[in-house]
């Protein structure tokens, strides 16, 4: 192969990659803008005391096994350690309308909302506890 032909895909392949990181952002970006307004639904599925404290919103269903045994344990890590996390687990095969309301592709998915209700991080697949604490200490 010629230097020129390496080249020229080397930055075709660049590029692609680019565009997919792009793309990518670009997805979760709107797909925080688009459940913002969708929060308020959540207000039949907290708590009494849920009010005060940053909201985990997980997704799952019956048949997940990373759910069961990376994320689930990984949440109540979390729960463990910040007790104003209130955590809304929803079964995804129960309410999809839910699951395709808040742009769901797989789960599990988590979002992490503020206080003052804004989707700060989503989480496409399941996340270690470590991960979740670094988001949560970052979230305003």
């Amino acid at each position: 192969m010629s230097p020129d032909l390496l080249i020229s895909r080397a930055l075709l392949a660049a590029a692609l990659c680019l565009l997919g990181i792009a793309l990518w952002r670009t997805i979760n970006w709107l797909a925080r803008r688009n459940t913002a307004p969708r929060l308020a639904a959540l207000q039949d599925l907290r708590g009494p005391d849920g009010e005060d404290g940053p909201v985990l919103v997980y997704f799952t269903t019956p048949e997940c096994i990373p759910c069961k045994t990376i994320q689930e344990p990984a949440i109540r890590a979390v729960q463990a350690e910040l007790k104003d996390l209130e955590v809304i687990k929803i079964d995804a095969t129960q309410k999809p309308h839910l699951a395709d309301q808040w742009g769901v592709f797989s789960v599990p998915t988590t979002f992490l909302v503020t206080a003052k209700g804004r989707v700060q991080h989503i989480n496409r697949g399941a996340v270690r506890a470590e991960r979740l604490l670094q988001q949560l200490a970052g979230m305003d």
